[in-house]
């Protein structure tokens, strides 16, 4: 039997991408849009409505998930659950991230002395 806790924290995981997405909505809307880019009928007021609107309802829905089921004998362990399991999960993609972006700034300097020296190897010579 699949506890109700695993699912309700596996519906929060799934829902934090949207929140994501309707944030990167309403913030584009202040970029200027090239030829190939498809806005929102009704432009920028239409854009930002649908965006708040879509925030507050998977915030909503992200926040309910929380809430232990009424037929939950142990409340507070099923809550602690599903908070610490989506703060593992949170956890988990911010140590990634960072050290993605370690490796690459890691990485950074030994490119670029790889681009300049042939670069001044090639103004010495002039």
């Amino acid at each position: 039997m699949v506890e109700p806790s695993a699912v309700l924290s596996k519906v929060t995981w799934r829902l934090i991408p949207f929140l994501f997405l309707f944030a990167a909505l309403i913030r584009l809307q202040r970029e200027p849009a090239g030829p190939e880019v498809l806005r929102v009928p009704g432009g920028r007021p239409v854009a930002v409505l649908l965006g708040a609107v879509g925030f507050t309802t998977t915030s909503a829905a992200i926040a309910l998930s929380f809430l232990p089921a009424p037929d939950e004998i142990h409340k507070g362990r099923a809550f602690a659950k599903i908070l610490g399991l989506t703060l593992l999960m949170i956890g988990s993609g911010v140590v990634a991230y960072a050290l993605a972006v370690r490796r690459r700034r890691l990485a950074a300097p030994s490119a670029g002395a790889d681009r300049n020296a042939p670069g001044e190897a090639s103004r010495e010579g002039r």
